[in-house]
């Protein structure tokens, strides 16, 4: 894994852990770039995806996490419906309907953006 993705992974599970703490909510968008077709994991589709997203780096307190395997989110604060819109249509229009996202409300107690993270954490230790 690299740096970078560790250090998103790490990111995003703090934000996850300091939302449930002081019970504010953030919007995430998640990308499983990991489960699509290996002809559309190559380097410039996981570019044009992370482009696709740069709208949401317009909504309040947007913050963009790498994660491991080609897999990104994106997080934020509020309603962003129109550049959520746009960043789901850039990513339709690249991988069609194979394209795999999630999008949650932070604090979840026991959703699936932590059994995710928990999974994608143990992912990172030594084998």
């Amino acid at each position: 894994m690299s740096a970078a993705a560790a250090n998103g992974l790490d990111a995003l599970q703090g934000l996850v852990r300091d939302c449930a703490a002081a019970g504010v909510g953030r919007r995430v968008l998640l990308v499983r770039a990991d489960l699509l077709p290996p002809r559309l994991t190559q380097p410039h589709h996981l570019r044009l995806a992370r482009a696709a997203l740069n709208p949401l780096m317009t909504a309040e307190r947007a913050r963009a996490h790498d994660l491991p395997d080609g897999r990104m989110a994106i997080s934020w604060r509020g309603n962003a419906p129109a550049p959520l819109q746009q960043s789901l249509t850039a990513l339709e229009h690249l991988f069609g309907d194979g394209f795999h996202i999630g999008t949650s409300t932070l604090p979840i107690p026991a959703g699936p953006i932590q059994a995710w993270l928990t999974i994608t954490a143990r992912s990172r230790r030594p084998r």
